[in-house]
């Protein structure tokens, strides 16, 4: 997986996985089925809001449970494997 030209991690924009008019509420199943339909396995996400808040780990959410639902904003993004950053 990660071989010299295998998968790397990325945060990519939540834009490149919804239409800014679609964003709200998400469990972490319904984000990996988007991040899978590009090809990508999403591991996690990063919410703006905390992005500076050292006790919330600045935003970054890793491996949640699978039914946990998070209100999203169009400046949140999704931690992916992927490769290369289409």
């Amino acid at each position: 997986m990660f071989e010299y030209e295998g998968s790397e991690i990325y945060i990519k924009p939540l834009k490149y996985y919804v239409n800014q008019e679609n964003i709200s509420y998400y469990s972490f199943v319904d984000l990996s089925d988007l991040a899978f339909k590009r090809n990508e396995i999403c591991i996690g996400i990063c919410l703006k809001e905390h992005s500076k808040d050292f006790s919330k780990n600045f935003g970054v959410i890793l491996n949640p449970s699978k039914n946990s639902k998070y209100e999203l904003s169009p400046d949140d993004y999704l931690v992916v494997l992927a490769e290369g950053e289409n």
